[in-house]
């Protein structure tokens, strides 16, 4: 009640003017609550981020060797990421009631259990095990530093990375086709 007798003590008793600050304040305040409700976000992400990139072993620069390296390995993790695609279905349009969360819960354990699988079989360079070698994977800086930008990328959200491949995608279907690509 106090921003409000602030108000009226400050505009007069003129409604528009009462209404026009009483806004002004909201707004204020709901900008203050983004800004640190993202920070809090951020934070989280960033942590998030490093326990998955150190964790799992999930070094940037590693999978972009491994991807860059030949033909075979982009064919085999786009051919692996359109099966994944065409076999499982998006998360679900409205949250499942209490009596499908067991069933639902049960098939997203499944779908992570199928990618592991496939992530596996395609001997893709990410944990701590290196299956194709029979070795387990060392820190060393490269991994550091592919660690930090793995990091960095999922602190960005999906928001920017969905954004950045519908730019990617139109950057590409635009101007004509090269030959052999």
């Amino acid at each position: 009640m106090s921003i409000l007798r602030i108000t009226l003590a400050t505009q007069g008793t003129s409604i528009q003017a009462v209404k026009l600050a009483i806004e002004k304040w909201f707004s204020d305040s709901m900008d203050r609550a983004s800004g640190w409700c993202k920070r809090r976000t951020q934070v989280w992400l960033l942590g998030l981020g490093l326990a998955i990139a150190v964790g799992g072993h999930v070094d940037t620069i590693g999978i972009a060797q491994w991807l860059w390296s030949g033909d075979a390995a982009r064919q085999a993790a786009m051919a692996a990421a359109q099966s994944y695609a065409g076999k499982n279905n998006p998360a679900p349009a409205a949250m499942p009631t209490k009596a499908q969360l067991k069933t639902y819960f049960d098939d997203v354990a499944s779908q992570i259990g199928d990618l592991d699988r496939q992530i596996t079989d395609l001997q893709y360079p990410i944990g701590w095990y290196d299956a194709r070698n029979k070795v387990n994977r060392k820190f060393s800086w490269e991994f550091v530093i592919g660690a930090l930008i793995t990091r960095i990328a999922i602190s960005m959200g999906s928001t920017f990375w969905f954004d950045a491949l519908q730019s990617l995608i139109r950057l590409r279907s635009s101007g004509p086709k090269l030959e052999g690509r």
